[in-house]
């Protein structure tokens, strides 16, 4: 039996990865010299959320098969067959691309975040006859956009909390 998994691009993973540590690293520094309350709760409420996007990034799983389609998240799981896939449309905002896939179920949506985003929707086009896919979906099988302003942002986001973790230790280096 053939099986495709994707994964999120390592690219968004790893300034992710480091914007966690180094938020991590100021809610640290700022409990251990007793900083303001309120600079501990905001390092607290920015560190949690990056923390569960972060690791909600590491478990994300899409995986192709001849029965259907398995995603995977950090506390779900879904499966859809080829059979309750009525409709699979393409939209495509900038940058970000994403394939829209109506079942009989609900919605699937699969963002170009995932790595070889262009193969997801070869292997998805495989499965399903051309009347049940729009003309904007055959296009995400050529060469769509390729979603990486995110980790760009994820990367300054990176730059910016070093500075702030510098200027947060500095201090405590001269002591």
């Amino acid at each position: 039996m053939d099986r495709k998994e994707y994964s999120i691009k390592k690219t968004l993973i790893l300034p992710l990865g480091i914007d966690v540590f180094l938020l991590a690293s100021l809610l640290v520094v700022s409990v251990l010299k007793r900083g303001e309350a309120l600079e501990t709760g905001l390092f607290t409420v920015l560190a949690i959320p990056a923390a569960y996007l972060f690791l909600e990034s590491l478990f994300r799983r899409i995986t192709i098969t001849e029965d259907g389609i398995a995603t995977a998240r950090l506390f779900v799981k879904k499966n859809v067959s080829w059979e309750s896939i009525t409709h699979a449309g393409g939209l495509t905002i900038k940058n970000k691309a994403y394939l829209l896939l109506t079942t009989t179920s609900g919605l699937l949506i699969i963002s170009n975040v995932y790595d070889h985003f262009s193969s997801i929707a070869k292997d998805i086009a495989a499965h399903l006859e051309p009347d049940r896919t729009e003309d904007e979906f055959r296009v995400m099988t050529g060469n769509p956009p390729s979603g990486n302003s995110s980790a760009g942002l994820a990367w300054a986001a990176a730059v910016v909390l070093s500075g702030i973790v510098l200027v947060n230790i500095y201090p405590i280096i001269l002591q």
